[in-house]
């Protein structure tokens, strides 16, 4: 939390000095130091918050968060989870993350659902700025680890979740592809029960979209 505020005032540096310290921050992450990894991490993720990031470094710190998205400390997962959050302010950021939607799907799944939660927003946003194809490729992955969540005890959950899946099936709804339509099939009595979810924002809008999407009308509320 120390470093985190240090790193907040140093957003007011100058442009040369705060690309000074990110290319520090990322030397000494690639030198895998358990000692000073959080740390570093910390403050590196708190100077992605500033505007005029060189591209190139842009580039070296997202290779660099495709380790630490597999860290066995879940510290340093959200950290990185939190990085990707920022970044995805900027359309151009994120579409130089789509080669870590594999390992950030991994974490959909993460004992710590604030990582869950961070990745669901990560994937939402870059999900929404792919091609059809691409989409298509990914989407019967991405729909089995999704699934699940539906029912998460966190209600933010269930509607990130609903809401990322209503995004993938309206993209790829025409896409013949037996593993994606089996479950889609499955998912289909979940969303039925999620339309009338205790939590106003999981039941209003997700799951009836879904249903729709897949050319079944609304039924009259319970």
């Amino acid at each position: 939390m120390g470093v985190g505020l240090l790193a907040r005032e140093m957003r007011k540096s100058s442009r040369r000095l705060r690309a000074f310290f990110l290319r520090r921050l990322s030397a000494l992450l690639r030198l895998e130091e358990p000692l000073r990894e959080i740390p570093a991490m910390a403050f590196l993720v708190e100077l992605l918050a500033c505007p005029g990031l060189c591209w190139k470094m842009i580039d070296n710190v997202l290779n660099l968060f495709v380790r630490y998205l597999q860290s066995d400390r879940r510290v340093m997962r959200g950290l990185v989870l939190r990085g990707l959050v920022l970044l995805c302010e900027s359309p151009r950021m994120v579409r130089k993350m789509q080669f870590l939607l594999p390992v950030i799907m991994e974490r959909l799944r993460d004992v710590d659902r604030d990582v869950s939660t961070k990745a669901l927003v990560v994937l939402t946003n870059v999900v929404r700025i792919m091609d059809k194809k691409t989409v298509a490729c990914i989407a019967p992955v991405l729909v089995e680890k999704l699934l699940p969540l539906f029912d998460d005890e966190s209600s933010h959950v269930r509607e990130l979740s609903i809401h990322l899946f209503r995004d993938v099936l309206e993209i790829v709804v025409d896409t013949k592809d037996h593993r994606l339509e089996k479950q889609v099939h499955c998912s289909l009595l979940p969303l039925l029960f999620h339309g009338h979810d205790e939590s106003p924002s999981v039941g209003q809008q997700g799951p009836w979209r879904c249903l729709r999407a897949l050319g079944m009308p609304q039924l009259p509320k319970a």
